[in-house]
Protein backbone atom coordinates (compact mmCIF):
# COMPACT_ATOMS: atom_id res chain seq x y z
CA UNK A 1 0.00 0.00 0.00
CA UNK A 2 1.44 3.39 -0.46
CA UNK A 3 1.87 6.14 1.77
CA UNK A 4 -0.38 9.22 2.04
CA UNK A 5 2.03 10.83 3.32
CA UNK A 6 3.07 14.46 2.83
CA UNK A 7 6.71 15.67 1.59
CA UNK A 8 6.43 17.17 5.10
CA UNK A 9 9.65 15.29 6.32
CA UNK A 10 11.55 15.95 3.07
CA UNK A 11 13.34 19.27 3.99
CA UNK A 12 13.96 20.93 0.21
CA UNK A 13 15.46 23.86 1.68
CA UNK A 14 19.04 22.65 2.98
CA UNK A 15 21.38 25.31 3.62
CA UNK A 16 23.04 26.55 0.19
CA UNK A 17 20.44 25.06 -1.99
CA UNK A 18 17.73 27.72 -1.79
CA UNK A 19 18.89 30.85 -3.07
CA UNK A 20 20.33 28.72 -6.94
CA UNK A 21 17.07 27.18 -7.40
CA UNK A 22 15.32 29.94 -6.44
CA UNK A 23 17.02 31.95 -9.03
CA UNK A 24 16.00 29.48 -11.49
CA UNK A 25 12.37 29.14 -10.73
CA UNK A 26 11.55 32.44 -9.56
CA UNK A 27 10.04 33.62 -13.12
CA UNK A 28 7.75 30.65 -13.04
CA UNK A 29 6.60 30.98 -9.39
CA UNK A 30 5.85 35.17 -10.20
CA UNK A 31 3.81 33.93 -13.08
CA UNK A 32 2.06 31.57 -11.71
CA UNK A 33 1.64 33.51 -7.98
CA UNK A 34 0.31 36.22 -10.48
CA UNK A 35 -1.97 34.47 -12.32
CA UNK A 36 -3.66 32.71 -8.88
CA UNK A 37 -3.61 36.49 -7.10
CA UNK A 38 -5.76 37.85 -10.01
CA UNK A 39 -8.42 34.72 -9.99
CA UNK A 40 -8.37 35.52 -6.16
CA UNK A 41 -9.40 39.01 -6.71
CA UNK A 42 -11.69 38.07 -9.50
CA UNK A 43 -13.88 35.61 -7.70
CA UNK A 44 -13.85 37.04 -4.37
CA UNK A 45 -14.50 40.62 -5.44
CA UNK A 46 -11.76 42.42 -3.23
CA UNK A 47 -11.03 46.14 -2.83
CA UNK A 48 -8.66 48.23 -1.60
CA UNK A 49 -10.80 48.05 1.55
CA UNK A 50 -11.20 44.47 1.88
CA UNK A 51 -10.05 43.69 5.57
CA UNK A 52 -8.34 40.15 4.83
CA UNK A 53 -6.84 37.54 7.45
CA UNK A 54 -3.76 36.04 5.01
CA UNK A 55 -2.71 32.24 7.31
CA UNK A 56 0.66 31.59 6.93
CA UNK A 57 1.44 34.44 4.15
CA UNK A 58 3.97 37.03 3.16
CA UNK A 59 4.04 40.42 2.17
CA UNK A 60 5.03 39.47 -1.79
CA UNK A 61 2.06 38.01 -2.64
CA UNK A 62 0.33 41.11 -2.24
CA UNK A 63 2.66 43.27 -3.97
CA UNK A 64 1.73 41.33 -7.45
CA UNK A 65 -2.12 42.38 -6.97
CA UNK A 66 -3.32 45.80 -8.63
CA UNK A 67 -5.05 46.58 -5.70
CA UNK A 68 -4.07 47.29 -2.06
CA UNK A 69 -6.14 45.65 0.47
CA UNK A 70 -6.25 45.95 4.55
CA UNK A 71 -4.03 42.61 5.23
CA UNK A 72 -3.18 41.09 7.79
CA UNK A 73 -0.39 38.58 7.78
CA UNK A 74 -0.48 35.21 10.57
CA UNK A 75 2.67 33.37 9.85
CA UNK A 76 5.14 31.58 12.90
CA UNK A 77 7.85 33.98 12.48
CA UNK A 78 8.21 37.13 9.69
CA UNK A 79 11.68 36.59 8.47
CA UNK A 80 10.99 39.88 6.28
CA UNK A 81 10.83 43.39 6.90
CA UNK A 82 7.57 44.19 9.18
CA UNK A 83 7.41 47.66 8.71
CA UNK A 84 4.36 48.82 6.47
CA UNK A 85 2.88 44.99 7.29
CA UNK A 86 0.06 44.37 9.82
CA UNK A 87 1.69 41.37 11.39
CA UNK A 88 0.35 38.46 13.90
CA UNK A 89 2.50 35.95 14.86
CA UNK A 90 0.55 32.72 15.41
CA UNK A 91 0.10 29.41 14.90
CA UNK A 92 -2.74 28.71 12.16
CA UNK A 93 -4.28 26.03 13.84
CA UNK A 94 -5.22 28.88 16.91
CA UNK A 95 -6.00 32.04 15.16
CA UNK A 96 -6.29 34.81 18.19
CA UNK A 97 -9.22 36.23 16.29
CA UNK A 98 -12.89 36.88 16.69
CA UNK A 99 -15.12 34.85 14.85
CA UNK A 100 -15.95 36.35 11.80
CA UNK A 101 -13.26 38.81 11.99
CA UNK A 102 -12.18 39.65 8.24
CA UNK A 103 -14.36 39.79 4.88
CA UNK A 104 -11.68 36.97 3.33
CA UNK A 105 -9.56 34.32 4.90
CA UNK A 106 -6.79 34.05 2.11
CA UNK A 107 -3.81 30.84 2.33
CA UNK A 108 -1.62 29.64 -0.36
CA UNK A 109 0.03 26.35 -0.36
CA UNK A 110 -0.03 26.34 3.90
CA UNK A 111 -2.51 23.38 4.31
CA UNK A 112 -0.44 20.72 3.47
CA UNK A 113 2.42 21.70 5.92
CA UNK A 114 -0.17 21.76 9.26
CA UNK A 115 0.43 18.18 10.13
CA UNK A 116 -2.00 15.13 9.40
CA UNK A 117 -5.32 15.22 8.79
CA UNK A 118 -6.40 15.86 12.15
CA UNK A 119 -4.41 18.99 12.04
CA UNK A 120 -5.40 20.33 8.26
CA UNK A 121 -9.05 19.72 9.77
CA UNK A 122 -8.09 21.87 12.49
CA UNK A 123 -6.58 24.40 10.15
CA UNK A 124 -9.84 24.53 7.75
CA UNK A 125 -12.30 24.74 10.65
CA UNK A 126 -10.12 28.03 11.74
CA UNK A 127 -10.15 29.43 8.43
CA UNK A 128 -14.12 28.77 8.27
CA UNK A 129 -14.25 30.48 11.69
CA UNK A 130 -12.66 33.73 11.12
CA UNK A 131 -13.62 34.99 7.89
CA UNK A 132 -16.91 35.56 5.70
CA UNK A 133 -15.41 33.90 2.78
CA UNK A 134 -12.19 32.17 2.21
CA UNK A 135 -9.94 30.85 -0.56
CA UNK A 136 -7.53 27.92 0.50
CA UNK A 137 -5.49 27.06 -2.03
CA UNK A 138 -3.15 24.24 -2.62
CA UNK A 139 -0.74 22.26 -4.79
CA UNK A 140 -2.53 20.09 -7.17
CA UNK A 141 -1.26 16.14 -6.77
CA UNK A 142 -2.85 15.87 -10.44
CA UNK A 143 -0.35 18.21 -11.90
CA UNK A 144 2.58 16.59 -12.98
CA UNK A 145 5.23 19.23 -11.32
CA UNK A 146 5.85 18.65 -7.75
CA UNK A 147 6.07 22.62 -6.77
CA UNK A 148 8.28 22.17 -3.63
CA UNK A 149 11.18 19.83 -5.24
CA UNK A 150 10.49 21.08 -8.69
CA UNK A 151 10.54 17.40 -9.88
CA UNK A 152 8.34 15.60 -12.33
CA UNK A 153 6.11 12.87 -11.63
CA UNK A 154 8.02 12.19 -8.48
CA UNK A 155 5.20 12.77 -6.20
CA UNK A 156 2.97 10.13 -7.52
CA UNK A 157 5.06 7.21 -6.01
CA UNK A 158 5.01 5.95 -3.09
CA UNK A 159 7.13 7.82 -0.40
CA UNK A 160 9.58 5.37 0.55
CA UNK A 161 10.64 5.55 -3.30
CA UNK A 162 10.27 9.39 -3.06
CA UNK A 163 12.83 9.52 -0.84
CA UNK A 164 15.57 7.73 -2.95
CA UNK A 165 15.15 9.55 -6.11
CA UNK A 166 14.79 12.88 -5.20
CA UNK A 167 18.02 13.35 -5.02
CA UNK A 168 18.79 12.19 -8.92
CA UNK A 169 15.62 14.00 -10.38
CA UNK A 170 14.57 17.22 -9.16
CA UNK A 171 16.80 20.74 -9.34
CA UNK A 172 17.07 20.52 -5.42
CA UNK A 173 19.15 17.06 -5.53
CA UNK A 174 20.68 18.35 -8.62
CA UNK A 175 21.94 21.77 -6.89
CA UNK A 176 23.00 19.63 -3.86
CA UNK A 177 25.00 17.40 -5.97
CA UNK A 178 26.90 20.29 -7.42
CA UNK A 179 27.55 22.03 -3.96
CA UNK A 180 28.78 18.63 -2.38
CA UNK A 181 29.88 16.77 -5.37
Amino acid sequence: MTSKSTFASLKPWAPGTTRHIRDITRPFRIYFRRKRMRNFLRWTSVSDRTPIVDVGGTPFMWRLTDCDPCVTIVNLKAPWPIEGNRVVLANGLALPFRDRSFDVCFSNSVIEHVGDARARADFAWEVRRVAKRYWVQTPNRHFPLETHFVCLFLHWLPIRITRRLIRHFSLWGWDDQALTG
